[in-house]
């Protein structure tokens, strides 16, 4: 067994993640708990070289009952603003074993360097190898997502999958709207017959209303066979309308005769021809705003609207990003090139306009200028650099602001009225400042 283990105990997921990527450029693995059960059972199975506690809540008993659980064992407490006071009145005389949220890189390695010594981690084994205990990444019907959110959304995909119930998938552009719509084919009754996408937007009302219904021989110059539409190949099967928001008017009122009678006239024809394909569409506006303008018709919205999916943005979602990246760096790179720790926090920080989409064609570039079988922070875009900049300038500044509140927290032994009199400001001052920098 090695000693070179890191136990990671009630971590927040921002907190697990700023942990990973430290520990992801040195030789230490990763052991997470969830509970003291957990914990304690780590300790008798692995040789813990330190022990990161994220004490959100002040315990004594527990505190203690880690404390005493393995004397030779560096701790070091990670705590909000809130309970810092009580856990150096409890566990220290000083903060050399104590960090407050938020922090910096630099003084998580300061503070780690300080308990095991500052050769700690300068072996470079294993670069990108941490074991993460009860946290896996999610794969639902090949998409991937970690995020509570995500989660949300495999949920309803699972449950509306077993029925016909038309859906509306919303999101902005970029965010896998027509994976979800195969997802729920693919776990429906109707799996075993076509999936069919349409981009309405990307049609004129002419050749969308010929693409859908179909049309007959000799209805139009150029018409010199008959053609099937896509509601009659989807018989059985499911058809994806995506952009649905971008439809004419004239055709909306055709759409809807197809909801609410089943059937379809081809283009010059006069029989009517029942279909039996299930409806799923997709938009990235807001119909609700649509339909105030104008511009979407209301009985059409409540037909297509029966169980609607949201698709937040990437930026809501940044649990999600680590996996994608490594799943787009195994597609364009099949595994041999990984991320440093300094771009994988990059692009955790960037806004993504484009969602994943932009993620995708990001992580594509920088594999290709990246030198070696890393990317670093300077093989990303030019975009995305000055983006990290930005926040690193902002963090630079609640830093300061921190160390000072920590300092006078300390000096005043967790008292914060008298911390508040140390700084020179007022009691509410003060609580408004640990608000903000909680």
């Amino acid at each position: 067994m090695t000693e070179k283990n890191v136990l990671l105990l009630f971590p927040t997921e921002k907190i697990r993640m700023k942990i990973k990527f430290f520990l992801s450029e040195t030789s230490y693995k990763l052991l997470i708990a969830k509970t003291i059960k957990d914990a304690l059972k780590e300790f008798k199975e692995q040789k813990i070289a330190l022990v990161i506690f994220c004490v959100t809540e002040f315990s004594q008993e527990t505190i203690t009952q880690i404390s005493e659980a393995k004397t030779d064992t560096k701790i070091l407490f990670i705590t909000t603003f809130q309970t810092a006071g009580e856990v150096t009145a409890y566990t220290c005389k000083n903060s050399s074993n104590l960090l407050v949220e938020p922090f910096s890189d630099d003084e998580l390695s300061e503070k780690i360097n300080s308990l095991l010594g500052p050769d700690s981690f300068s072996e470079q084994e294993n670069t990108s190898q941490t074991i993460d205990f009860l946290e896996e990444v999610v794969t639902f019907q090949g998409i991937i997502g970690s995020s509570q959110k995500m989660k949300e959304v495999f949920s309803l995909i699972e449950k509306v999958s077993k029925t016909d119930t038309t859906v509306l998938i919303r999101g902005e552009s970029g965010t896998g709207k027509e994976l979800i719509a195969k997802a729920i084919h693919n776990l429906s009754s109707r799996k075993n017959n076509l999936f069919l996408a349409v981009n309405c937007g990307a049609l004129t009302e002419t050749l969308l209303e010929s693409e859908l219904f179909g049309y007959e021989k000799g209805s139009f110059t150029g018409a010199l066979n008959r053609k099937i539409g896509k509601f009659e190949e989807a018989q059985n099967g499911t058809i994806f309308l995506d952009e649905i928001g971008d439809v004419s008017q004239a055709m909306q009122v055709k759409l809807l005769r197809v909801l609410q009678q089943k059937e379809i006239t081809r283009v010059g024809g006069n029989g009517v021809i029942p279909v039996n394909a299930r409806v799923i569409t997709a938009t990235n506006i807001n119909l609700e705003k649509a339909i105030i303008d104008g511009t979407f018709r209301e009985d059409l919205y409540y037909r297509l609207n029966v169980f609607p999916i949201m698709l937040s943005p990437l930026r809501e979602r940044k649990k999600d990003i680590e996996p994608l990246v490594e799943h787009f760096a195994k597609k364009f790179s099949n595994g041999k090139i990984i991320f440093t720790k300094k771009a994988l926090e990059s692009l955790q920080n960037y806004t993504f306009a484009g969602n994943i989409r932009e993620l995708e064609n990001i992580v594509e570039r920088s594999l290709i200028l990246c030198d070696g079988k890393e990317v670093k922070f300077e093989n990303l875009p030019e975009n995305v650099q000055n983006s990290a900049k930005t926040e690193n300038a902002e963090n630079s500044i609640n830093g300061f602001e921190r160390s000072l509140v920590l300092k006078a927290l300390e000096k005043a032994n967790g008292n914060k009225a008298e911390a508040a009199k140390l700084l020179g400001i007022s009691k509410k001052t003060f609580y408004e400042l640990l608000e903000k920098l909680s």
